[in-house]
């Protein structure tokens, strides 16, 4: 249980702060790490006065994590 919430802190945040805000083209950012007092819907966004959208920190990990996976999958498909 604490490997995979170092996973998903680490290395599945990390990938969607950086591939998130990227690929959307800025319309979505990532939420700082933990920052209490926000309130998201049922699929973690949350639409900003700005018009863009803030993901979730927790859907941000499980979003990194999953890049990775994917990632491994073709890797190992393609040997």
């Amino acid at each position: 249980m604490v490997v995979l919430d170092l996973l998903l802190d680490f290395v599945g945040y990390g990938t969607s702060r950086v591939l998130v805000p990227l690929l959307s083209f800025g319309n979505i950012r990532v939420q700082a790490v933990k920052s209490p007092g926000q309130m998201f819907n049922w699929s973690g966004f949350k639409r900003l006065p700005d018009d863009t959208y803030l993901c979730s920190s927790d859907l941000a990990g499980w979003i990194g994590l999953s890049v990775w996976v994917v990632g491994l999958i073709a890797i190992f498909a393609a040997i």
